[in-house]
């Protein structure tokens, strides 16, 4: 009888920490679910938009700013929707008729939301990436910036977001970056060469930058038979195109 006391005591003590451990459990994950149900009203088609940099009607930033702050309320500290959410007021940033205050209160929360973002999860390139062009927009000093692309560039040398953010954030603020981010950035202008699909965006860095970026990415092409001539020819199609004629 004692026996079957003790097995039952002993059932009794395991469903009850088992019991324990599913609140714990469900404790620790509710917030993430809240978080996440909150974004589930956010349309997929946004985020596509504000990845590919695509023009989003001011309606559905402003929906989606306020879905993506409920869900920063549910769970601060997560940093992918704090990154996200610096997304949205860079976005915000240069939307129609804003005005410079709007602008720099918007660059100011874009700034402090990447940045808490790096704090929650530091290894992450993207993150340095767009701390770099935020602070860039916000600053307009390079050496503001430097700390950052050099993380960059440790972090996330191959990765093609961070890549065409470095490229905005140096051919604008070129001539005040130290050599070493200089070397590392001409190694993303050969990169984006050798990328089909990124050939006509380095023709655009190359049009609205000046002499010394210029020869800069000239510099950095490859010396193949072939790609000098076939830069020009691109070139020249792309000053056609925007010229309409």
């Amino acid at each position: 009888m004692s026996t079957d006391n003790g097995m039952g005591r002993e059932r009794w003590l395991i469903g009850v920490s088992v019991l324990a451990l599913g609140l714990a459990l469900f404790a620790l994950s509710a917030p993430r679910f809240v978080a996440y149900l909150e974004l589930a009203y956010v349309p997929s088609s946004f985020d596509r938009a504000l990845k590919a940099g695509r023009s989003v009607p001011a309606p559905a930033l402003g929906f989606a700013r306020q879905q993506y702050g409920r869900a920063l309320t549910a769970l601060p500290d997560d940093a992918v929707l704090q990154q996200d959410f610096a997304r949205i007021e860079l976005r915000r940033s240069v939307e129609p008729g804003v005005t410079l205050a709007q602008r720099h209160e918007a660059l100011t929360s874009a700034l402090r939301y990447i940045r808490a973002s790096i704090v929650a999860a530091p290894a992450r390139a993207f993150a340095w990436s767009l701390d770099a062009l935020i602070q860039a927009e916000l600053t307009q000093q390079s050496g503001d910036v430097s700390t950052q692309l050099r993380m960059s560039y440790f972090l996330g040398p191959q990765e093609t977001s961070s890549i065409l953010m470095r490229v905005q954030v140096a051919a604008r603020l070129w001539d005040g970056l130290p050599e070493d981010v200089q070397i590392f950035v001409k190694h993303d202008f050969a990169k984006m060469w050798k990328q089909s699909e990124q050939r006509v965006t380095l023709i655009d860095v190359y049009l609205r930058s000046g002499f010394r970026v210029r020869s800069a990415i000239r510099d950095s092409l490859p010396r193949g038979a072939r790609d000098i001539p076939a830069f020009d020819a691109l070139l020249a199609r792309e000053i056609k195109k925007r010229s309409g004629s």
